[in-house]
């Protein structure tokens, strides 16, 4: 039920039309937008579960080694997830820069840890201890495609900066004052 009430309700873009109004163009932006920002919440969930399906001897023994791993990785993809938000939020390039130069962290830390799973996975573990490895693996994957995705829908996004999308959603002119969007709104 509820996917069926997502899929109609994203089909009839009622909230895109509720939020830039009737300009085909400005939906689509948003659409995109919108889009953009459900993924960076989708990879932010895949990462955190790719950083806790890796512990090395599960949660029975935690080492260093794990403990760096969880709290640097959390603080890395929590930081990440943010910038990405608020560089579409702000249409700010210099954030998309850094954003997209940041990138490829996650998928170097993503594949050496698949490796070194598998590894695992090939030499010692049989039945039902294989499972968390395979499922270690199998959510590097969707984390990897979902990550990749993210940069080809970041990229069209930062395409659209400027082209009136921030101040329609957000209210923001070009300088950060809300007073000129709000005079303009009232007196129609």
């Amino acid at each position: 039920l509820a996917v069926y009430i997502t899929v109609s309700f994203y089909q009839s873009r009622n909230l895109i039309f509720r939020t830039v109004g009737a300009n085909a163009e400005l939906q689509d932006m948003c659409d995109l937008t919108f889009f953009n920002e459900a993924l960076l919440k989708l990879d932010f969930q895949l990462e955190l579960s790719m950083v806790v399906l890796v512990l090395n001897k599960g949660t029975a023994d935690v080492g260093t080694e794990d403990i760096v791993v969880l709290s640097v990785g959390t603080l890395f993809v929590l930081s990440w997830a943010l910038l990405g938000y608020l560089a579409m939020r702000f249409e700010n390039k210099v954030m998309v820069i850094i954003f997209l130069v940041l990138w490829w962290c996650e998928p170097a830390y993503i594949i050496y840890k698949m490796v070194d799973v598998a590894k695992l996975l090939h030499g010692k573990l049989t039945g039902e201890a294989a499972l968390v490895p395979a499922a270690a693996i199998a959510c590097g994957i969707a984390a990897c495609l979902v990550h990749s995705l993210v940069l080809m829908v970041t990229w069209r996004v930062w395409s659209n900066f400027g082209k009136g999308l921030k101040e329609k959603v957000y209210g923001q002119t070009g300088t950060g004052d809300r007073s000129k969007v709000v005079e303009e709104e009232t007196k129609t």
